[in-house]
Formats: C-alpha cells, sequence, structure tokens
C-alpha cells in the first residue's frame, strides 16, 4: 500500500468526510444517521447552537459551518465536523443545507477535482427537489433558500468567534 492510498482511505470511511466523498445520490437516511451519531462525540467550542445543529436544525448547522469556513485558517478537520451537521440536514431534505454543501464543494474544486462533480449533485437534488414539490402542489416547499453564499459575503470578520473542537473518545 502507498503512503497515498493510506493517507486517502480513512477520510472515505469516516462519516465526518463523506459530505466531500459522496454525491447527494450515493447518501441516505442512515447514512444521515450516522453522521449524528459521530457528531455526538464532537463538540464545537463557542458554539451555543451546535447541539441543535447536530440533532437537525439546518439553519443552526449552516451558521456554524459559516463562521467555521469563514476563518482563514482553520484546519480541515474542523471544517469536516461543521461541514457533516450540515451535510445530515441536506440528506434529510433542507433545500439551503443542500445549496450550502453545493457551494462548499465548488469552493473545494479549486484544489479537488471531484469536488465539482459532487457539488452538482446537491444541486440537481435540490432542483429535482423543488420539481417535485411542484408537482405535489407545494410551492412553498419549492422555493429554494437564498443561496448561502451571500450569508457568507455578509458575514464580516469581526463576527466570527474563535473556532476550537473538542473530539471525545467514543465511549
Amino acid at each position: 500500500m502507498s503512503k497515498h492510498e493510506f493517507i486517502e482511505a480513512p477520510a472515505k470511511t469516516e462519516p465526518l468526510g463523506w459530505w466531500r466523498h459522496f454525491s447527494a445520490e450515493e447518501l441516505g437516511p442512515r447514512d444521515a444517521a450516522q453522521i449524528r451519531r459521530a457528531l455526538r462525540r464532537v463538540s464545537i467550542f463557542g458554539e451555543p447552537g451546535w447541539p441543535d445543529a447536530i440533532r437537525g436544525a439546518a439553519a443552526e448547522a449552516i451558521g456554524v459551518a459559516i463562521r467555521v469556513a469563514v476563518k482563514q485558517f482553520c484546519a480541515e478537520p474542523v471544517v469536516d465536523v461543521a461541514m457533516s451537521a450540515v451535510a445530515a440536514a441536506a440528506i434529510d431534505g433542507d433545500a439551503a443545507a443542500r445549496e450550502f454543501v453545493a457551494h462548499m464543494l465548488m469552493k473545494r474544486a479549486a484544489f479537488d477535482a471531484a469536488a465539482a462533480t459532487l457539488a452538482k449533485s446537491w444541486i440537481a437534488a435540490n432542483r429535482a427537489a423543488a420539481r417535485a414539490a411542484l408537482c405535489r402542489g407545494s410551492p412553498a416547499d419549492a422555493v429554494a433558500a437564498k443561496p448561502p453564499h451571500a450569508l457568507v459575503r455578509r458575514l464580516g470578520s469581526n463576527e466570527v468567534s474563535d473556532v476550537a473542537v473538542d473530539v471525545r473518545a467514543a465511549g
């Protein structure tokens, strides 16, 4: 086994990295539950909404992820933790969460060639869900949330608190 295979293989098998390795079609409700189980072992200090985020509150998860993403020197494992909460909400069907996962994957596309393809899968999933909602006669469900990149631009660096992660051993 090469060193590269050793480094890459664990990330695909760990739930907190799935958001950047699997398309929307490849993840389902069982995966969201497994991601949430993994998230229960993690705390992000300075984020009072974190418990709600890991329980499925998409707005809280997106807020945490925005604050983490705005940090310029934030380590990838911290981003994985925050984005996993968003991904779980996206898998559960939240339109804003799907759009935000797509947005963050497009940002990764600058250095991760597969990320753009994954982003397109989340955008397609959002469009399919909106079409399905319209077919059911539920236009309110079909309205997509404001693109998350607008939220990132509005959030000033002075509004970002320091982010620290406490990863506890599974007990």
